[in-house]
């Protein structure tokens, strides 16, 4: 039987990615969704308490400010596009945060099968670098469905 060259064979897994816009420092974290002209969906204070389950108690030592992507199929230069569509394109607000804060865009892609990857557009770099902001990213390999192998 003769196969398609160019049909997705049935084994292949489809890549996922995650992106965020992360903001750590000493602030308000409203006095950042006022700036950047949008609420994260993640945030906390600093001196804020958080209790785990086991009963360990988390002192949050920084304030925190996030904007998370839609979950994306592969997709980083999408969710990085929609994340910097979401907040002001004023670079003069984007210096002042990246002069005062540590600023980045937190990215984690979950590899399909290997050999799988992703590109970023120039647009979407050009607009990284010109807010200053690191982008941070994970990669993962494929995980194993096969014990024997």
């Amino acid at each position: 039987m003769e196969t398609d060259p160019d049909e997705e064979p049935q084994f292949m897994r489809e890549s996922t990615s995650a992106a965020g816009l992360r903001i750590f420092g000493d602030f308000a974290p409203e006095d950042i969704s006022q700036l950047l002209g949008c609420s994260p969906n993640e945030s906390y204070l600093k001196g804020e308490s958080r209790t785990f389950k086991s009963g360990r108690v988390l002192t949050r030592k920084t304030s925190m400010w996030g904007l998370n992507a839609p979950d994306g199929k592969g997709d980083l230069d999408g969710q990085i596009s929609w994340i910097l569509s979401q907040v002001t394109d004023d670079l003069a607000i984007w210096s002042h945060l990246s002069q005062n804060h540590s600023i980045d865009i937190f990215c984690g892609f979950f590899m399909g099968d290997f050999g799988t990857g992703f590109a970023l557009q120039v647009e979407t770099m050009a607009a990284l670098a010109s807010r200053k902001l690191v982008v941070e990213i994970c990669l993962y390999r494929p995980i194993d469905d096969d014990p024997e192998s």
